[in-house]
């Protein structure tokens, strides 16, 4: 996929992982003026500085941050088809109590599930990180009242400020494997279900 400039001049495929930093320089005698940056190999430039994945539908690059970012846009507007389209076909998601469920459809029913209970749901993002290997790490304050039914409790109408940490691993340009982490306990007390399970 990437291809960089050896030192004779000629170009030769060579995977991005394989670079040197000298592999970004031209020499006199390759036409281009001496230590400069070509735009022959700016890709692999910017694959050794991001961990850039390659978008599902249309042209260009995104971030696994960005895609994480989007994530999040998307559930806070109830866009339940753009969401579809962000899961793998093997997409993964695990809850807080370290049970998973699989396929984009039980992506989606997660978040129609909180959504309908939370309508005004909003996400404050504290800190997004890009941390390689196609994952991103969020922390996020959860906001919104409760003002639908939640696995069968009824809405109560108070309003929860959570902390959750969530990450999202991606693949082919689209989030593979997502984790969720909070305090089941704070969220109970909130809602004014201490002492229940939901």
């Amino acid at each position: 996929m990437f291809r960089s400039v050896e030192r004779s001049g000629s170009l030769q495929p060579k995977p991005w992982l394989s670079l040197r930093p000298s592999d970004f320089q031209q020499t006199a005698s390759s036409g281009d003026r001496s230590g400069s940056m070509s735009e022959t190999n700016l890709p692999e430039f910017s694959a050794m500085t991001s961990s850039f994945v390659p978008r599902a539908r249309g042209v260009g690059l995104i971030t696994s941050t960005e895609l994480h970012r989007k994530l999040l846009d998307v559930v806070a507007k109830h866009d339940f088809d753009e969401l579809r389209a962000l899961y793998h076909d093997e997409y993964v998601y695990r809850n807080a109590s370290g049970a998973e469920l699989h396929g984009a459809e039980a992506g989606v029913e997660v978040a129609r599930t909180y959504t309908e209970a939370f309508p005004d749901m909003s996400f404050d993002i504290r800190h997004i990180n890009d941390a390689g290997d196609g994952r991103s790490l969020a922390e996020v304050v959860v906001h919104g009242t409760n003002t639908g039914p939640l696995h069968g409790k009824p809405a109560t109408g108070r309003t929860i400020s959570l902390l959750m940490a969530n990450v999202i691993e991606v693949r082919s340009g689209l989030i593979y494997r997502e984790f969720e982490y909070y305090d089941s306990m704070s969220l109970l007390g909130q809602l004014g279900l201490a002492g229940q399970v939901i």
